[in-house]
């Protein structure tokens, strides 16, 4: 029973397991006062030490290899993250390709949106730094808020961001681009009204990234070109 417990609740805080493990010892005890156990004596003598060697075992792994797991784990996730954002960085369109052919992974078809924040260099010079990080932090939290957990946002540069659409058709990735136009637009951020301009493509199966997030861009090229707080898709051009 010991290892039972050792195995489906590893993961439990310490104190919790010595807890679990002394009703155990209890249990045996109590048990005994009415089955009167003929190897009573065996059992206890097995069943103590074999609960001192867990909690020890315990001990070692959670004050040694659990805090070495759990920053390995806080270092490859701060190197694909983006601080100030919350979102991914651009590292991590590393895991979602096959290196060898720079093609995405999915198995599902894929839609790649860019936006990026209109006129954000006036946020900045008008409001300040400052004003312009938290206009930034505004939108990307509105658009993780709207996207499924399958999903990435990355943060490509500046106030510019990709978005990875899994299991998506074009159109329904065009409604929901265009929902997050509106949204933005229409939203309070406590400084100032923003929008944001989006270029969206389809991915080909087995094509080389890079012209997909291209084509994005010359989408998105052409919503800055003609008016901007637009969504412009490729397959449209």
């Amino acid at each position: 029973m010991h290892f039972a417990f050792l195995a489906i609740g590893l993961a439990m805080p310490l104190k919790y397991h010595a807890i679990i493990h002394a009703i155990l010892l209890f249990n045996i005890i109590i048990s005994n006062t009415f089955n009167h156990y003929e190897t009573f004596p065996l059992m206890i003598s097995l069943a103590l030490p074999l609960y001192i060697g867990v909690i020890i075992m315990l001990y070692i792994f959670d004050t040694s290899y659990a805090d070495q797991y759990l920053i390995r784990q806080k270092l490859v996730l701060s190197s694909i993250s983006d601080e100030l954002t919350g979102t991914f960085n651009r590292y991590k369109i590393d895991q979602l390709i096959d290196k060898r052919t720079e093609a995405f992974v999915f198995n599902q078809d894929v839609v790649l949106l860019m936006f990026d924040i209109d006129y954000f260099k006036k946020v900045n010079d008008t409001y300040g730094h400052d004003a312009g990080d938290r206009i930034l932090q505004f939108v990307t939290s509105e658009i993780r808020s709207q996207i499924y957990g399958r999903d990435f946002i990355i943060r490509w540069g500046g106030e510019e961001f990709i978005v990875i659409l899994v299991d998506y058709t074009i159109e329904q990735a065009k409604a929901l681009a265009e929902k997050l136009r509106v949204d933005v637009e229409s939203s309070n951020n406590g400084i100032c009204p923003v929008t944001i301009s989006i270029g969206l493509c389809k991915y080909t199966p087995n094509e080389n990234y890079h012209d997909t997030i291209s084509k994005a861009d010359q989408a998105l090229y052409y919503a800055k070109e003609h008016g901007r707080n637009m969504v412009v898709n490729y397959h449209e051009l």
